[in-house]
């Protein structure tokens, strides 16, 4: 995520917080900033070549760059787009109907990079960017394996017809083929992420000084990713026993002996490996070299798409019986993705998708030709809680991410991933709310402004910003944190201190505004000490929704306390006649409250903590959002913004004790 673009947004206030105005942050605006933006559509313009996904002057992490391009023109343009730069020979791919996708390979540092688009053998369009690649130590890097049989032929299945020659040299064959299958992955992550708003993040791979055999024309000495060769102590008899193939299912009568599988070999490999594979945890992607399809078995032996976690390693496995369509370097790409050669099931296995053609999923962000993409997720909205010196950041479709920011800089984050799940479980990794604790992605997490503090190296009275991702890819930016709470805090005369977390609906100049100041539930439920300032409150009794003339959004609500007082909230007297309404008995409280709002509150349902509730009144209009306080915090009022109608709403709550 290009974090520089985020900060310069200017900071959230009091006056202009709302819960619209903090939504989403689509990847479109998050992507460049606004000079950077002006200045590339000139550009754009002026050359016809319009680059989609990458601006000048732009960082990535990663070798092979998948760049989206658009021919301007007011005719349907069809040709090619040469891809020249410094040090690399020349690559060629298509443009049609104006549009093109190309993979341009970069080298570490800056690289010049020429688009030049021919169309009948004659240059039309020329567009040079410069593009900076650097190294991203701060992950740890995954780590390439061979693992093979003690008595391997060292080999991979191939169709031994005359047009498919075998390789000079079968194993470096193979390390060539997932070293550039590891790039792909590589690329194709990093493709998806800037899409989507997250800036060129991918991983990074430990690598080797060594020939470059990834660009198939004067190929020289570079800095690529290792491939550690991993001999077992087994045989490929062993490694291919039916029962250790992920696609053996026993047949009638069959009963399974081993339960040992191709994680297994390949774990054991890496323990009797003279490479490090001891010291510390890592992460590693294995090829096992003997799969093979033999086609009266009818399943691929010595092969299993795995993944295992440990506190030493972890680990994913993959057979070698669909190396004969990988590409080996990046003139290979496009001819291997575009192979409809059929498969000759008698020696090697076609994809299980029934298109029985070379080409195939080299990596699940892969989208192939007319297949149709997943369907995408709804935009989830996060809600920030502002509490004393922490927020609370909820969001109904999961949080895995929360980065913190000093003067644009990445000082501490923290995710929320299947992998870390079990030390959040077990309390080593400390929690601060049960979602936290015992959810893979939660739905509510908080974060503690000086825990975050005692995390950050050097420390000295700096502003924190926050970065929260949400697993739809949204996001929220939260500018100076300390600021947030302390805009979103305030203490009335009652001496109470409230806070509140921005509007549902909209307010703005012509809104009028009204309070109502309530207890949720009975003091003794809510476990009040004696001495507390909440105990001056009355509770909430009765809330009583009203209906606008116009039938789709509330015009007006009425909060009825214990002590009698009744306080009427928007405009009565557009209001009709219809009603819904809460009575909340002793022994019951207020929990929380349903809206649907956009640039008004269309619908409203007030819930009680025994399940009453006054029922849906209003709309179906604008984004549904449930409203309640964070855990340890108590109801203590309403404020509502209106004209003609309801227009806004916010909740308020105090710290509990």
């Amino acid at each position: 995520m290009n974090t520089n673009d985020i900060f310069n947004q200017p900071s959230p206030t009091a006056s202009d917080l709302s819960l619209d105005t903090l939504g989403p942050t689509q990847s479109n605006q998050i992507h460049t900033k606004t000079k950077v933006a002006e200045t590339e559509a000139a550009e754009n313009h002026k050359s016809g070549i319009n680059l989609l996904n990458i601006n000048d002057a732009e960082v990535v992490y990663h070798r092979f760059l998948i760049v989206d391009g658009l021919i301007v023109s007011s005719e349907v343009e069809n040709g090619q787009i040469s891809i020249k730069r410094d040090k690399f020979p020349d690559l060629t791919y298509a443009v049609v109907e104006n549009n093109f996708k190309a993979i341009v390979e970069l080298g570490m540092g800056d690289n010049t990079v020429t688009f030049q688009f021919t169309k009948a053998d004659s240059t039309a369009l020329t567009r040079s960017v410069k593009i900076r690649m650097e190294s991203n130590l701060r992950s740890m890097p995954v780590r390439l394996g061979v693992v093979y049989g003690k008595d391997s032929q060292m080999k991979y299945d191939m169709d031994p017809t005359p047009e498919n020659q075998d390789p000079k040299d079968w194993i470096n064959s193979a390390i060539s083929k997932l070293r550039c299958a590891a790039y792909l992955w590589q690329a194709f992550t990093a493709y998806e992420m800037q899409k989507n708003g997250f800036g060129w993040r991918t991983f990074r791979f430990e690598e080797e000084n060594t020939l470059d055999t990834m660009n198939n024309q004067n190929p020289t000495t570079r800095s690529i990713p290792k491939v550690c060769l991993l001999p077992s102590e087994e045989t490929v008899t062993y490694i291919r026993d039916k029962q250790r193939a992920e696609q053996w299912v026993p047949s009638s009568g069959e009963e399974r002996t081993i339960f040992d599988t191709q994680l297994d070999v390949a774990s054991n490999a890496l323990d009797k490996s003279k490479e490090t594979f001891k010291n510390s945890k890592h992460y590693i992607a294995v090829l096992t070299l003997d799969s093979t399809w033999p086609k009266a078995d009818g399943i691929v032996l010595g092969h299993a798409a795995l993944s295992s976690q440990s506190t030493v390693r972890n680990i994913a496995v993959h057979g070698s019986h669909m190396l004969y369509a990988w590409p080996s370097c990046i003139q290979d790409v496009v001819k291997c993705f575009s192979n409809t050669t059929k498969v000759n099931e008698d020696v090697l296995y076609a994809d299980k998708d029934g298109v029985k053609e070379y080409w195939m999923r080299y990596h699940p962000l892969f989208m192939l030709p007319k297949e149709s993409a997943p369907p995408p997720r709804p935009p989830a909205r996060i809600i920030p809680y502002p509490a004393d010196n922490s927020i609370f950041f909820e969001c109904s479709d999961g949080i895995v991410l929360i980065e913190c920011f000093i003067d644009n800089e990445l000082k501490a984050f923290s995710e929320f991933t299947l992998e870390n799940l079990p030390s959040r479980k077990s309390e080593k990794t400390p929690t601060y709310t049960d979602q936290e604790k015992n959810m893979e992605n939660p739905t509510l997490v908080k974060v503690d402004l000086e825990v975050c503090k005692t995390k950050i190296y050097g420390y000295i009275d700096q502003t924190l910003n926050f970065v929260v991702t949400c697993n739809s890819q949204s996001n929220l930016a939260i500018v100076d944190a300390a600021k947030f709470i302390s805009d979103n805090t305030e203490t009335p005369e009652s001496g109470i201190k409230i806070f509140s977390y921005g509007v549902h609906g909209k307010k703005d100049d012509q809104s009028k505004k009204q309070d109502v100041l309530f207890l949720q539930d009975s003091p003794d439920f809510l476990k009040l000490p004696a001495e507390s300032t909440l105990r001056s409150l009355s509770k909430i009794s009765l809330i009583k929704l009203f209906l606008h003339t116009n039938n789709s959004n509330i015009g007006a609500f009425e909060v009825t306390t214990k002590d009698g007082k009744k306080t009427m909230l928007g405009n009565y007297s557009t209001s009709y006649k219809t009603t819904k309404s809460l009575t909340i008995v002793e022994n019951d409280g207020l929990k929380s409250v349903d809206i649907r709002s956009g640039v008004w509150i269309d619908g409203m349902e007030f819930k009680s903590r025994n399940g009453r509730t006054t029922s849906w009144l209003g709309g179906n209009g604008g984004v549904l959002t449930t409203s309640q306080p964070p855990p340890g915090y108590v109801i203590t009022g309403l404020r509502v913004y209106y004209g003609g109608w309801v227009d806004g709403l916010t909740l308020l709550y105090s710290k509990q004790a």
